[in-house]
């Protein structure tokens, strides 16, 4: 999407992000869950990352992008702040980490 190596090593990635002006943040600051699965997290345990006080301090963020439903809703049901543009990215999960989503959405696995 951003034109640099997704497989390139954290640092990499992350100094990519700032070149581009990306911020990249967690929807939740914590959660609790029972495995790596985002059904799994368990809702009377989240807790909302301040992106009210975050937008605020940084204005010019017009878009806020999220790798996946579930972050996306967890936004949009939790997060306050002023209206943004925003855009659902394909999950970075893995399908090696998830095999139930990757069967649902490859039938031949």
């Amino acid at each position: 999407v951003l034109g640099f190596d997704a497989q390139a090593p954290y640092a990499q990635r992350t100094a990519s992000l700032n070149e581009r002006d990306v911020a990249l943040w967690d929807v939740l600051q914590s959660c609790v869950r029972s495995s790596s699965l985002d059904s799994d997290i368990d809702t009377s345990s989240i807790v909302v990352n301040d992106f009210s006080t975050f937008l605020a301090a940084h204005p010019h963020i017009h878009t806020v992008c999220f790798n996946g439903a579930t972050a996306e809703a967890l936004y949009r049901r939790h997060a306050k702040g002023p209206a943004l543009s925003m855009l659902r990215l394909p999950s970075t999960s893995k399908p090696t980490v998830m095999p139930t989503r990757a069967a649902a959405t490859n039938p031949s696995l």
